[in-house]
């Protein structure tokens, strides 16, 4: 029985610092992002250095967005930073995503590649998606037994019996990030050799092809795989028990199991360059795959008397106290923070005025406080103190580490269920179920699955391998 071991990171982002790091305008597009720009090369680094030390784990994974927005720059630097691991011994496979390339030809409006100098940014160098595939050919179509030409997606042998499908999921750029026909019948092809070899095979890509949490896709369609529902039983079906994704920043496993009684694990990557800094440790045999999390312990630059995860904390919470204060002030700061982290701007356009209320009563009311305006009959004694913004942001942070610390039994938990059950509870009063968005309906669900979703460990776990029925 073959086992083979491999680390994963994904979303890099990185962000050549010729582009600027200084001045207004860097700062302005530095306080709108849950990465870090500057320290993104630092940070790569140490967690470069981290593998490189293993030497008995040969293999790097790599899905997608390489760069901070394809900036010429930018890949140019960060393929030097892949060649390190190469000259290492290290085998790396990458695909790449919408970062990477510059769409303005077919979406102008969101073409971002830029420079920050100064009080205003300036366009920088792009990078075409016709480039990329010879760009990066070195680091996975070079060792590809198959390549899909339209996609560049490709197949790689990690041992004699473990396969990699690489799917690049670009589509047309910004409005279909997913599989065309061509793309889709390659992946059935591979995944039948596979099974007439005896081989295991997996996959990876960027977005996500299970929700993390079933009010992702509400909020944010556009950011999942497209026709995510069709594609991801298409690729139980077909023995491909386990895909690699990224893009959400977030860490969470989610698993589907078809009506064939095959079953896909999603297992979804935060970024490397932000919080909460994880690296995939990955052991694939052909019944289980073992997944450990790992940290760099510091990095260049790390300010003294600060530890890693002291410095990836205090950004987030001030993207996320800082959202706070732009509901209130800045709709236009709010609607640059909400993007970061998938929340589509027309939300914030369509919801001022609601917004502004909801960030006043976070900034200054505490649980205790709407707990007992609104009736709470839950137990909120022990929290009663805490302001909510702060309580928002423990759980948002939770959310994006796969920790979700506060589980059913704990104050937090209690307080929150009790006090948005109590919530709905003085809807359903004043608006009839049938004038209740869905939405609303499910409220509770969530804001449940947000606290707790109740899976498997998003950090460190053992998954089995349902395939081939």
């Amino acid at each position: 029985m073959e086992n083979v071991n491999f680390y994963l990171i994904t979303d890099l982002h990185y962000y050549a610092p010729e582009l600027g790091t200084k001045g207004k305008a860097y700062i302005k597009r530095e306080i709108q992002d849950q990465v870090f720009l500057k320290e993104s090369g630092a940070i790569i680094d140490a967690a470069i250095d981290l593998i490189i030390a293993d030497k008995k784990t040969n293999i790097v994974l790599i899905p997608g967005d390489l760069t901070n927005n394809g900036e010429a720059l930018s890949h140019k630097g960060i393929i030097k930073k892949l060649q390190r691991l190469k000259d290492a011994g290290k085998k790396v496979y990458v695909t790449t995503a919408t970062h990477d390339f510059n769409s303005y030809d077919r979406f102008p409006e969101y073409s971002s590649e830029s420079c920050y100098f100064g009080e205003e940014k300036t366009p920088a160098e792009s990078t075409p998606h016709e480039a990329l595939a010879e760009m990066y050919r070195p680091f996975g179509l070079d060792e590809a037994i198959s390549i899909e030409e339209e996609s560049s997606s490709y197949a790689v042998m990690l041992g004699k019996k473990t396969r990699l499908l690489a799917l690049n999921d670009d589509g047309n750029g910004h409005s279909f990030c997913g599989y065309f026909p061509k793309c889709l019948n390659w992946i059935k092809e591979q995944a039948e050799q596979a099974a007439q070899n005896g081989e295991t095979v997996f996959a990876m890509t960027h977005h996500p092809v299970l929700p993390p949490m079933e009010l992702y896709p509400v909020i944010s369609q556009r950011d999942m795989l497209g026709d995510y529902k069709k594609v991801s039983k298409f690729l139980a079906d077909l023995g491909i028990g386990i895909i690699f994704t990224g893009h959400t920043h977030e860490q969470n496993v989610k698993f589907i199991e078809t009506e064939k009684g095959n079953r896909l694990y999603d297992i979804n990557t935060a970024s490397l360059v932000g919080y909460p800094s994880p690296i995939r440790k990955v052991e694939l045999s052909p019944k289980e795959v073992k997944i450990q999390t790992l940290h760099i312990e510091t990095f260049e630059g790390l300010p003294a008397g600060m530890s890693v995860k002291e410095f990836f904390t205090e950004k987030f919470d001030t993207l996320i106290l800082g959202g706070v204060d732009a509901a209130i002030n800045d709709h236009e700061k709010l609607a640059d923070i909400l993007n970061g982290i998938s929340v589509p701007k027309s939300l914030v356009d369509n919801n001022t005025f609601i917004i502004k209320i909801i960030g006043r009563i976070l900034d200054n009311v505490t649980v205790g406080n709407i707990s007992k305006l609104i009736g709470s009959r839950a137990d909120y004694s022990h929290v009663k103190n805490m302001k909510l913004k702060n309580l928002v942001a423990d759980s948002i942070r939770g959310l994006y580490a796969g920790e979700h610390q506060f589980r059913p039994g704990t104050a937090e938990y209690e307080a929150i269920m009790g006090a948005v059950y109590r919530i709905n509870e003085i809807i359903g009063k004043y608006l009839p179920k049938e004038k209740q968005s869905d939405f609303i309906k499910l409220l509770p669900f969530y804001i449940n699955e947000i606290l707790y979703d109740g899976g498997f460990d998003d950090n460190n776990c053992t998954l089995e391998l349902i395939t081939g029925k």
